[in-house]
């Protein structure tokens, strides 16, 4: 294949995709490697067929020492001798990985983005460009694959997501290196790419050459099958998100999914469904093992907790699972409290004051409630119920369950479990929140009263 040839595969795949169009304005990461100095060459020759411009950014990693700086330096005087507007980025990413508890791999692409946004918007850019090629996009179709990738990840490096675009997709890194030395064009090589422990490197030495065995042209194949799964994800996610009603409602922040439908949905439907919604709707990245656990919390009982990953909860109610993200305080042990104290506990601040009778408020409010205190200590106790706790709620003569009057009062499971109550010499007071016990109500022989509320 002539340079021509390749070059004309990137015309037409430009084209067919629309990532350029007249008057934009791109922002290129310029390694210095082959692909993003092939990437350079290629714009300036055909910036003027595209009608648009482009400046280049260059992300010294400090990982290398003097490589990383001559890989700096080697993308400053190639900009320079032909005029192009150059910027340069560095940062110790290993620093970086370290303190985030992350692969340098991943704090280096992190940092990278990062940068990209805010250098195009300096610099007015409409578009963005980064060199991935179609041996990229294979390498990590496998890595995916691997990992046990779902129909999204199958879908390969994206050809344009947001203001980025890869326009050399549309070729593989033969075509690449066969071009450059075509014309004698110079680049650099990072030596880390040798590193087999690096599994991406491994993949490319080791695996694409036996793979290429029985397909020499993996790559272009990949490419097909991924650009083929991306189509089937946009298609996937449009459904889903039209069908969600029938799945899924949204009320107070929460996501009720609702277990008798999806219980209908073949295997692995009802995990593809939260993975995507949850990530529609809240922009959590739902991993296999949350989604596992979606799956089988469908068949567990009412009142069991799911523990996603980043303070999200699924909380297991009869008919349905309630995923939110909270700050969870456990409320643990016992807790003792004086009149004039407060504390805070399962969210919500518990208050206990007291009250002269000549103050004496309006019995009944949905603010607070008053006590007669004439037969209590000084010492309150608040805690979570147990299965077997009574009190007599007030208007009644009879004692109740705690649980049972919860279940009464609509009070959903996952919230049920921490419900808290407050005690005076082992009787309880108050069901916090919901109803004083009728034996401490007020009456006209009351001569110590309390107030309770919460806030």
């Amino acid at each position: 294949m002539n340079e021509k040839t390749i070059e004309q595969k990137i015309v037409k795949f430009i084209r067919k995709y629309r990532l350029i169009e007249p008057g934009d304005k791109l922002l290129l990461s310029l390694s210095g490697g082959g692909d993003s100095v092939f990437a350079f060459h290629f714009l300036l020759k055909y910036s003027s067929l595209f009608q648009c411009s482009f400046s280049c950014i260059h992300f010294n990693h400090s990982l290398r020492g003097e490589e990383s700086d001559a890989d700096e330096n080697f993308c400053s005087e190639l900009c320079g001798k032909y005029q192009v507007k150059f910027f340069t980025e560095k940062e110790n990413i290993k620093s970086i990985a370290e303190k985030k508890g992350i692969s340098i791999e991943m704090a280096g692409r992190e940092w990278r983005y990062d940068k990209l946004e805010s250098i195009s918007r300096i610099t007015k850019s409409s578009k963005i460009i980064t060199a991935h090629h179609a041996s990229d996009n294979a390498e990590t179709l496998l890595l995916n694959i691997i990992k046990g990738a779902g129909v999204t990840s199958s879908a390969g490096i994206p050809v344009k997501r947001d203001n980025i675009i890869r326009p050399f997709l549309a070729v593989t890194n033969e075509e690449i290196l066969m071009w450059l030395e075509s014309k004698s064009i110079g680049y650099r090589i990072d030596s880390s790419n040798a590193d087999i422990n690096i599994p991406r490197n491994y993949l490319r030495k080791k695996v694409v050459p036996l793979v290429k065995k029985i397909n020499n042209r993996f790559d272009e194949a990949a490419l097909r099958y991924t650009q083929t799964m991306r189509s089937a994800d946009m298609l996937l996610s449009d459904l889903i998100s039209g069908s969600a009603p029938r799945f899924c409602r949204f009320e107070d922040g929460k996501m009720i999914f609702l277990i008798d439908s999806l219980k209908s949905l073949p295997d692995g439907g009802a995990a593809e469904i939260f993975r995507r919604l949850i990530f529609k709707y809240s922009g959590y990245k739902a991993d296999y093992t949350d989604c596992e656990k979606f799956e089988s919390a469908l068949y567990s009982e009412s009142g069991k907790v799911i523990n996603f990953r980043e303070n999200y909860f699924g909380y297991i109610e009869r008919e349905n699972i309630i995923v939110t993200k909270e700050e969870r305080e456990v409320f643990e042990g016992e807790y003792q409290l004086r009149p004039g104290e407060s504390i805070n506990a399962a969210g919500l601040k518990i208050n206990i004051g007291k009250v002269e009778k000549k103050q004496l408020e309006p019995e009944y409010s949905e603010d607070f409630e008053i006590i007669s205190a004439d037969n209590t200590d000084d010492i309150f106790i608040l805690r979570s119920w147990k299965p077997g706790d009574k009190f007599i709620p007030l208007g009644m003569n009879k004692y109740k369950n705690v649980s049972d009057f919860l279940n009464e009062n609509k009070i959903a499971s996952y919230k049920k479990k921490e419900h808290l109550i407050l005690l005076n010499r082992n009787n309880i007071v108050w069901v916090v929140g919901l109803r004083i016990d009728n034996r401490y109500r007020i009456n006209k022989n009351t001569s110590k009263i309390i107030k309770l509320w919460t806030n």
